[in-house]
């Protein structure tokens, strides 16, 4: 009898969908400068400058995003979008010269990557 619920226990995690199968095409995310919404590749650094991101199926979805900057160390924040599936986060504070690459995850998995180079205003 042990060996049969064993058995089934089994069969039933690996039947099971985990995280790591979720899909991750229906996110679309993106870095952008001032009051342009629209992706951007590079910004000055004392403009506006923030990450857009929406889910595809536009429900409330909770998200981890972490900004990865030149020379020190970066950091993630753990957001969720509106009910309508869409977010958009200031990145005002960081304001060192260099690339910035950018990640969004959701449940583990990485949905969408950008990068952007804040260029010095001088």
């Amino acid at each position: 009898m042990r060996f049969v619920v064993t058995t089934g226990v089994l069969i039933a995690l690996i039947g099971s969908p985990t995280l790591a199968d979720a899909d991750t095409s229906g996110f679309r995310a993106h870095l952008g400068c001032g009051k342009n919404k629209g992706a951007a590749r590079s910004c000055p650094t004392g403009a506006n400058w923030g990450a857009f991101f929406k889910a595809g199926n536009g429900v409330r979805t909770r998200y981890k995003l972490c900004v990865d900057p030149p020379e020190v160390y970066g950091s993630c924040l753990e957001r969720a979008t509106s009910r309508n599936g869409r977010d958009s986060v200031s990145l005002d504070g960081w304001r060192i010269p260099g690339t910035y690459v950018v990640t969004w995850k959701v449940g583990g998995d990485r949905v969408g990557r950008d990068r952007i180079t804040l260029r010095s205003s001088k």
